[in-house]
């Protein structure tokens, strides 16, 4: 006699075509489902997109759409490149835009970009440190430019070399980088700043995003307010406060802080931990507290 437990109960099974199935994220407000789309690559948007005529609306609430390589085929330039045998495709980029006078540039083969853009006011440049030379001799062509912002992504320890002078700059914003895969932490020697300061003879307001090494006495005619980002009360960065307040001229503010920018992604600074940062703090203002500083007043902690 066979064992009958071990025959399947077809009449108990769950008839699935029969099952009412539910769209339970076209369900939910437009505004988290706008919110989702933005976690999405181009490629993946268009695939939702058909889903229902619902998804296709939700276009009109996004607020920026990035057509580039890596949003549109989740690939980097190189990966691109290598998969399908091909070659950069743009050579020379040359144009007059002779009323431009803001300017955000994130891209590769600084030499190739020849541009005539004498009202340019406001820079912001992405660039690797191996073209750092290349784009300091590009701002030096920009008769008006005053306002820079230059992220530098480096793999090594990095100390800038300045050849041309910015005769006309008055603030910049300063960030390196490092690719998140590379584990060794970056140091910015401030003999970078002191050659920043001495290749820009009218700069106002310098902000450096990064930890810095290396001590040197400077002075400087024109700089109002330096910031330092990244000080957690090392001997080296308290010696630099002091011989910016010392030697700068018209210094009105120099910022010492423990947090990196206060601008970007929380995930990408440490607000996570303030007990760390409020440690940072102390420490400054212990080691400072029982030294003869000239320019006291000027010092700001956050």
């Amino acid at each position: 006699m066979s064992d009958t437990s071990l025959t399947p109960n077809v009449t108990g099974n769950i008839n699935l075509k029969k099952v009412k199935m539910f769209d339970h994220i076209s369900q939910l407000p437009d505004c988290i489902l706008s919110y989702i789309l933005t976690k999405l690559s181009m490629k993946d948007l268009l695939k939702t997109s058909i889903l229902s005529k619902r998804w296709c609306n939700l276009w009109a609430l996004r607020r920026d759409l990035y057509f580039d390589i890596f949003n549109v085929f989740e690939n980097n330039e190189e990966e691109l490149l290598q998969k399908r045998n091909s070659k950069k495709f743009i050579e020379q980029f040359s144009q007059d835009c002779l009323k431009l006078t803001s300017l955000d540039y994130n891209g590769h083969d600084l030499a190739n970009l020849n541009f005539n853009t004498p009202m340019l006011n406001n820079f912001h440049l992405a660039v690797s440190y191996s073209q750092h030379l290349i784009a300091f001799r590009l701002f030096a062509t920009l008769p008006k430019l005053e306002i820079l912002q230059l992220d530098i992504y480096s793999t090594v320890s990095t100390s800038l070399k300045i050849t041309q002078r910015l005769e006309h700059l008055k603030q910049l914003n300063l960030i390196l980088m490092r690719p998140f895969d590379f584990l060794q932490k970056l140091e910015f020697g401030l003999s970078g700043i002191l050659t920043i300061l001495q290749a820009s003879p009218l700069l106002q307001k310098l902000s450096v995003m990064k930890d810095a090494r290396d001590l040197e006495a400077f002075s400087h005619d024109e700089v109002k307010v330096i910031e330092l980002r990244g000080c957690v009360g090392n001997w080296y960065e308290i010696e630099f406060a002091m011989n910016v307040m010392k030697y700068a001229n018209k210094l009105e503010r120099i910022v010492l802080t423990p947090y990196w920018r206060d601008d970007i992604d929380e995930s990408l600074d440490w607000n996570f931990n303030p007990a760390w940062f409020q440690n940072g703090r102390q420490r400054i203002a212990e080691k400072l507290q029982n030294e003869e500083v000239v320019g006291r007043e000027k010092l700001v902690l956050i």
